[in-house]
């Protein structure tokens, strides 16, 4: 994802981000992050993402952080390396929109 990000001119994102909140307790940590703009990104390989169990486990993270404000834009692990482009614009435009929010 970080080579994706930089192919495509996109700024860098912090990788494996801790999200906490206002309180300060920890609340998820996602696989790439834009902070200032609360947006997250996951990349979901099957072999670790793959069973009911861990789907179960990535949808309470990510519902978690909903109510705390967060965007959240959830990548295969096949997107990324072969449909790469349309990751790359789905983050574009995920980017460009939070800023003008």
């Amino acid at each position: 994802m970080a080579a994706l990000l930089r192919r495509a001119g996109l700024p860098p994102a912090v990788f494996h981000y801790v999200v906490v909140t206002p309180a300060g307790l920890f609340l998820a940590e996602v696989d790439f992050a834009y902070p200032e703009l609360e947006l997250a990104i996951e990349v979901d390989g099957f072999g670790v993402h793959g069973t009911p169990r861990a789907m179960a486990k990535d949808f309470v993270r990510q519902n978690g952080l909903v109510p705390y404000g967060w965007h959240v834009l959830r990548f295969t692990w096949r997107q990324v390396v072969q449909q790469s482009e349309m990751v790359a614009r789905s983050i574009a435009e995920a980017l460009t929109g939070l800023q003008a929010a």
